[in-house]
């Protein structure tokens, strides 16, 4: 298993292993409460493609 972490949000300064949650498959992640600025914010431009 191989996992690559990136920062989640630019508005995050600080992100470490510790705030990762895996769940098994077919379960849903819990319900949570989010700020309201975090579910304001705009999807970051997505990285031109590796593959194409």
């Amino acid at each position: 298993v191989r996992f690559i972490l990136r920062q989640p949000s630019p508005v995050w300064l600080h992100f470490t292993i510790e705030e990762l949650q895996i769940f098994p498959p077919g379960q849903k992640n819990p319900q949570k409460d989010f700020p309201s600025w975090l579910s304001q914010l705009t999807p970051p431009e997505q990285p031109a493609s590796l593959h194409g």
